[in-house]
C-alpha cells in the first residue's frame, strides 16, 4: 500500500499531513523528536523494571588522568592496559 501523496495521521500530536515518501510517520522534526524521546524514557523504564538498568549505579567515580596513571603503573601497567582491564 502506498502512502505518497496520501494522507497519513501523526501519531504524537494526531495531526494529518500528506506523506511525502512510504515510510512517513511523522509530521515534521518535532514529532519525530518528541517520539525518540518517549522511545528513550520508555526504554529505561523498562530497562529499571527488568533490573537491567540500576540508577543507583549509573555514576561511576571520576579519576583524573594522573590519578589512573600512578594506579596503573603501581600495577606495573600502562595507562592504556589498566583502563581497558579496570574499565574507566
Amino acid at each position: 500500500m502506498s502512502k505518497v501523496g496520501g494522507t497519513v495521521v501523526c501519531p504524537i500530536c494526531g495531526k494529518a499531513f500528506a506523506a511525502t515518501s512510504n515510510n512517513s510517520k511523522f509530521c515534521g522534526p518535532a514529532c519525530k523528536l518528541e517520539n525518540g524521546r518517549r522511545y528513550a524514557r520508555e526504554y529505561e523504564r523498562q530497562a529499571r523494571a527488568d533490573g537491567r538498568c540500576n540508577p543507583l549505579n549509573l555514576k561511576r567515580p571520576t579519576y583524573s588522568i594522573q590519578e589512573i596513571g600512578r594506579a596503573a603503573q603501581a600495577a606495573g601497567m600502562s595507562y592504556g592496559d589498566y583502563v581497558a582491564k579496570v574499565g574507566l
